[in-house]
């Protein structure tokens, strides 16, 4: 690939176009777009579930939590998460799993009485409004 200048951004989302054509591996994709494997996969899964594109705002994350995943075919797996700031860049209007998913945007307060997991909760509920304003330039 010749050498050119793009911001992060329009490099996050000509990645997820070319990764949801699926034309070439993502492992030859993000040595294309000179990004890791790991960060490959944490765009287009960002794309995929829920139709955003945007920047984790510090490497620490502001929590962790467990929940139990219920497998195709009953066995059920113990997944422990880390949780990010992000901070949203894109919102696009059509993403793959749109008809799998609802995208909505919450209070930490409301969002903390409809999660399930009671650690969660505990996390959302520890968002300070300095904390938030890291976050809140969606474009």
């Amino acid at each position: 690939m010749a050498w050119m200048t793009m911001d992060v951004e329009e490099q996050k989302v000509r990645f997820v176009v070319a990764a949801t054509r699926r034309e070439k591996s993502l492992t030859a994709l993000c040595q294309e777009f000179g990004i890791s494997r790991p960060t490959g996969y944490l765009w287009r899964k960002r794309y995929e579930e829920a139709g955003l594109a945007g920047t984790i705002i510090n490497t620490k994350p502001i929590g962790h939590y467990r929940y139990n995943k219920r497998l195709s075919g009953g066995k059920v797996i113990t997944c422990q998460v880390a949780v990010f700031l992000l901070r949203v860049r894109r919102v696009f209007d059509v993403w793959p799993e749109q008809n799998q998913r609802l995208r909505a945007w919450f209070s930490p307060e409301i969002a903390a009485k409809l999660v399930a997991e009671k650690d969660l909760s505990d996390i959302l509920l520890g968002l300070t409004p300095t904390v938030l304003a890291l976050g809140k330039e969606v474009v």
